[in-house]
């Protein structure tokens, strides 16, 4: 095959991403809505990072444990994490709602997928896919 590649790789370079993690922790995972972007880092910490109508970072949660991955609903809301220490969280982007969190494996979670219309609070909606290291891809309805 010639021509243009499909897909360019390139560092992205922040001064706000710079400032969320400071020089001891690094990014490991990103997830993007319109208007606001959600940081995972290598330390645990979890950012989210408003772009309207001024740009504002709120750390959401503290784990002790890597974060791997990230998946938000449709409405921008809600977001699941998956982390090194086999769990799976889905936190409210508002402040005032507890988090659920999801004992998924011992191994570490690589992959999280939030229902895009989790916000609803129909009981159908309120369920996360995760999968991990250990080859399982579970279901978890709240």
């Amino acid at each position: 095959m010639t021509g243009k590649p499909l897909v360019e790789f390139r560092n992205i370079t922040s001064t706000v991403l710079g400032g969320v993690t400071g020089f001891e922790d690094e990014v490991t995972c990103v997830a993007v809505h319109s208007g606001l972007v959600v940081v995972g880092t290598r330390n645990g910490s979890i950012y989210q990072v408003d772009h309207a109508p001024s740009t504002r970072v709120r750390k959401i949660a503290t784990n002790c444990s890597h974060v791997h991955a990230l998946s938000l609903d449709v409405q921008g809301r809600f977001c699941a994490s998956g982390t090194a220490d086999g769990r799976v969280t889905v936190w409210s982007l508002w402040p005032g709602v507890e988090p659920w969190v999801c004992e998924h494996s011992s191994e570490p979670v690589l992959s999280v997928s939030l229902c895009p219309d989790y916000a609803s609070n129909a009981s159908e909606n309120l369920a996360v896919c995760a999968g991990g290291s250990d080859g399982r891809l579970v279901l978890h309805r709240r």
